[in-house]
């Protein structure tokens, strides 16, 4: 039988590694991916204001992250509560 090594990382700098990977994930790799391709509907290098609209669900997403990552499933609980669950009292 063999032994799957792990990767032991220390309590205290776990939402720091979980940060970074965070914005690794969601900012820089869609980042890269995008600047492959052809940008359609930009006029003058910059976006049109159709364009622009895309940053309302993406700023959406961002809060959602925000509030996830600081105050755990209670956020979520706030938003969406849950039937006979005892949140806020």
């Amino acid at each position: 039988m063999t032994r799957i090594s792990t990767l032991n990382i220390p309590r205290k700098i776990i939402p720091l590694v979980w940060a970074i990977l965070v914005f690794l994930i969601q900012v820089i790799l869609p980042w890269c991916i995008a600047n492959l391709g052809v940008r359609h509907g930009w006029y003058s290098d910059m976006p049109s204001n159709v364009n622009l609209l895309g940053l309302i669900p993406v700023t959406a997403g961002v809060a959602g992250d925000f509030c996830l990552l600081s105050s755990g499933t209670n956020c979520l609980l706030f938003w969406f509560p849950v039937r006979g669950s005892s949140f806020g009292n």
